[in-house]
């Protein structure tokens, strides 16, 4: 019986929150980190002091970071400096299989309208080639990919297989960053051929026109 209490609160202990997972264990296990885990805001954003040796750089002398509360992929030097934040890695065109090893990444998340500015970069090297100065970025496909200011960016369907660029001035962009094109986009009174045609879902951002009318028969 003795034994018994000695052992319950050894056990409980164990057992409790501190004894917990680390919110920022070993890179080279890949597991996610918790946002406490950094400090700092925007381009100064980093690895907080303590948790600096949990880093094991692999290619690139980066070390890639999933942080749990918004997933946002980031890559990270040794020095825990965050080089390339926001690392697109959903979807058949972003990291690691972007087309012509040119992935997206976009600045700081924020609450209340999501990620911020967008732009490219090497995915072999994590260079930045293309800063985030545009408001969207859809991937490269065939040297080429779309980039806007001024814009939003709305699914065309409930799993967002397809979108589109509304308002605003968009821009086509090729590998060397050169602009191949400029054109206004459409806006939500023109894209559906009309004011008031449009449709948004709001919460999932899918927009939809009207279907085109069946001509009648003579």
């Amino acid at each position: 019986m003795r034994l018994l209490l000695w052992l319950l609160p050894l056990l409980c202990a164990l057992s409790s929150p501190a004894h917990a997972a680390h919110p920022c264990p070993p890179t080279r296990n890949n597991h996610d980190w918790s946002a406490q885990c950094f400090e700092g805001s925007g381009a100064a954003r980093r690895v907080k002091a303590q948790y600096v040796r949990q880093i094991t750089p692999k290619k690139a002398g980066v070390a890639l970071i999933s942080i749990e509360e918004n997933m946002e992929l980031v890559a990270v030097d040794r020095r825990g400096r965050i080089v390339i934040p926001g690392i697109f890695f959903t979807g058949d065109f972003d990291y690691p299989t972007a087309s012509g090893n040119r992935g997206r990444f976009t600045t700081a998340w924020r609450a209340d309208k999501g990620p911020d500015k967008c732009g490219y970069f090497i995915q072999s090297t994590f260079k930045i080639i293309i800063p985030a100065v545009y408001d969207q970025c859809t991937p490269f496909h065939d040297g080429r990919a779309n980039v806007c200011t001024n814009c939003d960016r709305y699914c065309t369907d409930e799993d967002c297989h397809d979108s589109v660029h509304v308002g605003g001035t968009g821009f086509t962009l090729g590998r060397d960053n050169k602009i191949l094109a400029t054109a206004p986009l459409p806006t939500l009174d023109t894209i559906c051929g009309g004011p008031g045609l449009a449709k948004i879902d709001k919460i999932n951002r899918v927009l939809q026109c009207p279907p085109n009318p069946i001509p009648r028969t003579p």
